[in-house]
């Protein structure tokens, strides 16, 4: 979820800690879970046994990968649209490089980033700080999207109990994720000198003033 530009030691932000961020993370799988069990969130009445249970926590956790490379991809469309260079990309093991010879598909091991990044560096300085936030914001904007779309294909499809309970609790699960993701993106922190998006965005906002 975060950037792979490096935290500034000029750094102008007041990072939340990392123990905070994933606290209110841990919070909201609990007051999801807690409404979904007890019939506060629109899903199909269904009597669950203990493998709807298990369906339920693997359904609920499948689209968390798939969310991650969607929120990394708009960071790389976001910086391929104001002319930055893709460099690479990383999903968990797997490196997408940009060479010489072409795109290489490798192994991770680049530390920062086991679990995600993308790393386009800007060719011109021109409107060096504006793309720079656009670059940055496009994984969150991304995320949101799909949040919102799947908000409106639950008030769509849930509220008149049109879907089977496993695509149900499937679409209620992508669209909490893709927006607690995004509101996690959003919180500013420091993880190993990397810095999340928000906290990026912060210190663009503080310092791009002057931006041509």
């Amino acid at each position: 979820m975060d950037s792979t530009t490096p935290a500034s030691p000029e750094q102008v932000t007041r990072p939340v800690p990392l123990w905070v961020k994933f606290g209110l993370f841990a919070l909201g799988n609990a007051v999801f879970f807690g409404l979904l069990l007890l019939g506060a969130v629109p899903v199909p009445q269904h009597e669950l046994s203990i493998w709807d249970v298990v369906l339920l926590l693997i359904l609920f956790v499948a689209p968390f990968g798939p969310l991650i490379i969607i929120h990394e991809c708009g960071h790389l469309i976001a910086g391929v649209l104001v002319g930055f260079r893709f460099q690479l990309i990383v999903f968990g093991p797997v490196q997408i490089t940009r060479t010489i010879r072409g795109v290489r598909i490798e192994r991770n091991r680049i530390k920062p980033l086991r679990g995600a990044g993308v790393s386009c560096p800007p060719e011109s300085e021109h409107h060096l700080l504006r793309n720079m936030a656009i670059f940055i914001a496009g994984g969150p904007v991304v995320t949101l999207l799909v949040g919102l779309v799947g908000m409106v294909f639950v008030a769509r499809h849930l509220w008149h109990q049109e879907l089977p309970f496993d695509e149900a609790i499937l679409l209620v699960a992508t669209t909490y994720l893709a927006l607690i993701l995004t509101i996690m993106a959003l919180i500013p922190t420091h993880v190993e000198g990397m810095a999340s998006d928000g906290d990026h965005l912060i210190t663009l906002l503080k310092g791009g003033s002057g931006a041509a």
